[in-house]
């Protein structure tokens, strides 16, 4: 038999309708997937950077640094924004789940349109990244007079002393960075986005929404103090605090419908023990 997970907390009534195993799993293997997706066409792009740069040195001319382009620039737009897709889907389904819904999952035009500008902006922000850096350590390396060879290990993350080479922070190590922060925070706001276009199928079911951290092992103090507290449907903190709330955040809003709500007459915060609510809205401010 398979090992039963253990949550950090017991589970409040309404997240028990939620298969917050499979969620967690599904989370984890769509993290994943962004990464290594984005992987193999990323290292396609720097070999074709270090090429470029390689053939700037050798010619001298440092004037073209600045026109340096990152390719493949339509292939990881491509790949991030179908993540993307499919991480919403993802979520939406767990609502269709939850609540027995029997629809097909699809995705709204908007936020197909949305998807596809974050994707871009996405690989702008990594392509500029990586040009800026690649700048910066070949003018470095030609102003302490370094040789092509150094400068070359130094934008593949190793340094070039004495002949030994030890590995350190280069293009390479900045891609894995990026790309790693980049899942943590976009997967999260796919799943949460397709789970916020489920409940709108069930709005007029839905009397209160209710914050979970529950999947995230180690939280911060604003999820922590949000973790357990309702909202309103309408209430308009939601759109300024909606989860995630920042890189790493699994946060995420659980439906209470209106039938339940008589089995929910006061909440308690998990950690203070404090009466918080009487179902009226949580404010953040």
């Amino acid at each position: 038999m398979g090992l039963v997970r253990m949550w950090r907390r017991d589970l409040f009534p309404a997240e028990r309708r939620v298969a917050l195993k499979v969620l967690e799993e599904q989370w984890d293997t769509a993290e994943s997937v962004f990464v290594t997706s984005l992987s193999v066409v990323l290292q396609q792009m720097l070999d074709r950077l270090l090429d470029d740069v390689q053939k700037i040195l050798e010619g001298r001319d440092f004037g073209a640094l600045k026109d340096i382009k990152i390719g493949y620039r339509d292939k990881m737009v491509n790949i991030i924004r179908q993540q993307l897709v499919d991480d919403f889907k993802m979520g939406k389904g767990t609502v269709y789940q939850e609540f027995s819904v029997r629809k097909d999952v699809t995705i709204p035009d908007d936020s197909k349109d949305y998807f596809s500008a974050k994707a871009e902006a996405i690989v702008t922000d990594i392509s500029e990244k990586i040009k800026t850096t690649t700048i910066f350590v070949v003018l470095a390396g030609i102003k302490s007079n370094k040789s092509d060879a150094e400068i070359m290990f130094e934008l593949k993350g190793k340094s070039y002393d004495n002949k030994q080479l030890a590995e350190t922070d280069g293009i390479r190590e900045l891609i894995g960075k990026t790309i790693a922060t980049a899942a943590l925070i976009n997967v999260a706001e796919a799943v949460n986005e397709g789970r916020e276009s489920g409940f709108q199928d069930i709005r007029d079911q839905i009397g209160a929404y209710q914050w979970s951290a529950i999947l995230d092992e180690r939280t911060c103090k604003v999820c922590e103090e949000l973790d357990g507290k309702y909202f309103e449907p309408d209430d308009p903190s939601l759109r300024d605090i909606r989860p995630p709330l920042h890189p790493a955040c699994r946060c995420i809003l659980v439906a209470v419908l209106k039938e339940e709500l008589k089995s929910y007459p006061v909440t308690y915060s998990y950690l203070t023990n404090q009466q918080v609510f009487d179902f009226t809205a949580y404010k953040f401010w």
